[in-house]
């Protein structure tokens, strides 16, 4: 709770402190000189200030150091970027954040032309009249992604205005947008669950997650949906006689959504109830590569694993299994809008189950890369099971992509 609080007064500092002047700001939280990816994000806003963004904005490069930080300051992931209106109100924060792309591999024109999305957006958003809790509800929600936080968009020295415009036209959150903006990712839910399960007490937490469910969820995140149903999985998981529903419950959320928390602790639970699904981070299992030939998509814990530019090489290797088992190809997809890209990677070694391949991911495809499309030849029964690695090379890999 403390290092909460900490991280909050931060950023409000650092939005209140950009506010005392009439006219845009961009601030830069980085680690000094201790970070690689602080140096290289402030090195890119120096040019920019020098050159496309000169005398349209101010900046201030503040270290980590500077803001009395005696500790890591957790989840405020340096470096951090904050642009803020003349109004005060925080618009932007760009920093490293699970399932977006790097802040430190962005390229001096995406920053900036992530600054103007941002102020085009906002810019946008003013001249909506705020009539109603919808009208308040979509400012908010498309003002969101720009802040990176269901909370964090309606507090103070965000867009506070607004929501508390939301609450007086909706004091009792009949339509739910409250409910969005406040919740969080839900773990508080799960929780209170866990401890209903805890207590034996089934029927009470039916209730509660009953209850829940009754409340609005139609503009609820992705990622909150996903928690009222592992809910029901924290209040049933070690109820022998609920295991296959329980099993069919988590592979419901991760359809939902993969790069969740709920998402990724789905997966996880999954492993840990024998049915792992083909992944980057629990490999192939019994059945998953077999046939004479056989294609295989894996989805989950690619998107994550090129978020930047640079060499990568990707590694299957066999742990058991008897039988024949070759990769001939890897494809990668990468979908940017609506633009799909397919690119093969280079096949630089195989032997006994284990193969690697080598991938150039270049900056325009860094953090698009969606799947990867598996072909090679196994047999039917496929009894083999074996881990799958991306890692980026810190030296140059020997093969190109072709």
């Amino acid at each position: 709770m403390k290092n909460i609080k900490f991280i909050a007064s931060i950023i409000l500092a650092a939005i209140v402190s950009l506010s005392c002047e009439a006219a845009s700001k961009i601030r830069l939280i980085y680690g000094k000189d201790w970070s690689e990816g602080s140096r290289r994000v402030k090195a890119k806003l120096e040019n920019l200030e020098k050159g496309e963004a000169r005398g349209k904005y101010q900046f201030e490069y503040i270290d980590e150091e500077s803001t009395k930080a005696e500790q890591n300051p957790g989840t405020l992931k340096i470096p951090a970027i904050f642009v803020i209106s003349e109004e005060g109100n925080c618009f932007l924060v760009l920093e490293n954040k699970v399932g977006a792309k790097a802040l430190s591999a962005m390229s001096e024109k995406e920053i900036f032309e992530k600054i103007l999305e941002a102020e085009n957006a906002r810019e946008a958003a003013k001249k909506s009249e705020l009539k109603s809790a919808d009208d308040c509800g979509r400012f908010l929600e498309k003002m969101e992604p720009f802040v990176g936080g269901l909370k964090r968009v309606a507090a103070k020295g965000f867009h506070e205005d607004v929501f508390a415009a939301l609450k007086r036209y909706d004091p009792k959150d009949e339509l739910g947008w409250q409910r969005r903006f406040t919740m969080g990712d839900g773990i508080d839910i799960v929780t209170k669950a866990t401890a209903f399960k805890n207590q034996k007490d089934f029927a009470g937490g039916e209730a509660y997650i009953a209850e829940e469910f009754a409340k609005p969820t139609k503009h609820l995140s992705t990622e909150q949906v996903q928690s009222l149903y592992m809910a029901k999985f924290a209040l049933y998981r070690e109820e022998k006689s609920k295991r296959e529903e329980m099993k069919k419950l988590l592979k419901d959320v991760l359809k939902l959504g993969e790069e969740t928390l709920w998402g990724t602790s789905a997966i996880g639970w999954l492993n840990i109830l024998g049915e792992p699904p083909l992944s980057v981070y629990w490999g192939w299992h019994k059945g998953d590569f077999k046939g004479n030939e056989f294609s295989a998509i894996i989805q989950y814990g690619v998107d994550c694993s090129f978020k930047e530019p640079g060499d990568y090489t990707i590694k299957f290797a066999k742990k058991s299994g008897a039988g024949k088992l070759e990769f001939d190809e890897v494809a990668l997809w990468a979908n940017k809008g609506e633009e799909q890209k397919i690119f093969k990677a280079a096949k630089h070694e195989e032997s006994q189950g284990t193969a690697v391949f080598g991938f150039k991911v270049e900056e325009d495809v860094a953090g698009f890369i969606k799947m990867l499309e598996v072909k090679g030849k196994a047999d039917q029964e496929g009894l083999t099971e074996g881990s799958i690695e991306i890692k980026k090379n810190i030296l140059r890999a020997r093969g190109k992509a072709q």
